[in-house]
């Protein structure tokens, strides 16, 4: 009985980290869509292709995250980078 509870605390604190890290990439994803349209924030900091640039970045992750709710801490934690550079 003990074993059985030391492997559920195994799988219950992998799927805790997959979520902090999908919650992760989420925030930052919705965070910087905040921001771009924030035009008081950006209004003299971005030129109209980085703009766009960082729409189309926002959409591709929005789309990722769509399609892999399932995907696993590694994936997330990626993306996240991907997005961040």
């Amino acid at each position: 009985m003990i074993k059985e509870a030391e492997e559920f605390a195994e799988a219950d604190s992998a799927a805790k980290e997959r979520i902090e890290a999908r919650q992760g990439l989420e925030n930052y994803v919705y965070s910087l869509k905040n921001s771009l349209e924030d035009k008081e924030k950006l209004k003299d900091k971005l030129n109209a292709e980085d703009k766009e640039t960082i729409e189309e970045a926002i959409k591709q992750e929005r789309e990722w995250l769509d399609k892999n709710q399932g995907a696993d801490k590694e994936a997330f934690e990626e993306h996240l980078k991907e997005i961040q550079e």
